[in-house]
């Protein structure tokens, strides 16, 4: 009767220790099971990422294709404002040309949309000086806020052009008379020996349907062969888009 009561004890906690190696080994196929889980989402995740990123470079990749398209569809059929000197100063014989045709110090200059685009409206301020050969010329003292032509248009066709005077602004203005300074014969000798030479500069905002432009220009008038520092001036020239690098006070 013992010996019974043992063997079935015996039965007992082998079925228990069984039953507990059966559950140990559930239990690792199911940590098995949820660690392959994983390793498979973590791959599908990088993929899905990898796919993410390559979709991201083909978008940027088409934006930047879409806005150069763009720019280059703006650029050529938007409105350019192009400024020029007369041409009685272009060359050296109309140069001597319109020196010897100079009564003030004055200095006429055409604006021309040579662009494919209306130009909407128009602004434009411009001034000259009589600067030494010496003196090197700087855009930072450019004179904008005294008294100098200024000028506005509603309307500039494609190939239509309009006229724009600048010149030294007298200082007994406006007691009579003209608006510009008359060409001495002590500034035309200072002018021809190449003692002192003008610098001519204007600066225009215009609008068309693509939005708001700007041009400045720059343009010395220096006797042939004459040396002077007026590299500012050159530099000065330049284009762009949106507001202009001036603060405006136009209404």
């Amino acid at each position: 009767m013992g010996k019974q009561i043992k063997t079935a004890t015996t039965q007992k906690e082998d079925e228990t220790a069984k039953l507990e190696r059966d559950i140990k080994t559930g239990e690792y196929w199911l940590i098995g099971i949820n660690a392959l889980l994983l390793i498979a989402n973590i791959v599908i995740a990088s993929i899905y990422y990898g796919q993410l990123c390559q979709m991201r470079k083909a978008t940027k990749a088409a934006e930047g294709a879409n806005g150069i398209a763009s720019r280059a569809l703006i650029e050529t059929d938007r409105s350019w404002v192009e400024i020029r000197l007369s041409g009685d100063w272009v060359k050296p014989i109309e140069f001597k040309k319109g020196l010897a045709q100079l009564k003030h110090e004055t200095f006429p200059l055409t604006f021309t949309n040579i662009g494919k685009f209306p130009v909407k409206e128009i602004k434009m301020e411009g001034n000259a000086e009589f600067v030494e050969q010496s003196t090197p010329i700087s855009v930072q003292t450019f004179h904008w806020s005294g008294l100098h032509p200024k000028m506005g248009m509603n309307i500039l066709f494609p190939e239509r052009h309009g006229d724009f005077t600048v010149g030294i602004v007298r200082k007994d203005y406006p007691q009579g008379g003209s608006l510009f300074a008359d060409f001495s014969a002590d500034d035309k000798n200072l002018f021809t020996k190449g003692s002192k030479y003008f610098i001519v500069y204007v600066r225009a905002t215009f609008i068309d349907g693509f939005g708001k432009h700007w041009v400045e220009f720059c343009e010395p008038l220096v006797v042939p062969n004459t040396p002077a520092k007026y590299g500012d001036c050159i530099n000065y020239n330049d284009a762009g888009d949106g507001d202009p690098p001036w603060t405006e006070i136009w209404p």
